[in-house]
């Protein structure tokens, strides 16, 4: 699927399919196993360059994907 959406970056519409590209962007992609992660960043990096307008929502994104869960975080004693 990352690999059709990354042959059709440029028909997809910002407005059209925000739900889309917001939960593609959101994907716990550091839970993926290591064929996976790369089809995702492979198609981050052509969603990016088509539509570069997201970039600053893929940073983000990005950052938050290494941050810590708070589920995973004991407390500190």
């Amino acid at each position: 699927m990352l690999e059709a959406l990354s042959r059709s970056i440029s028909s997809l519409s910002s407005s059209a399919h925000r739900t889309l590209l917001d939960a593609l962007v959101g994907l716990a992609w550091t839970n993926f196993d290591e064929a996976v992660a790369r089809a995702y960043a492979g198609f981050i990096c052509a969603f990016v360059a088509g539509r570069p307008e997201w970039l600053s929502r893929v940073i983000d994104r990005t950052i938050e994907g290494f941050k810590p869960r708070a589920s995973t975080l004991s407390p500190r004693r």
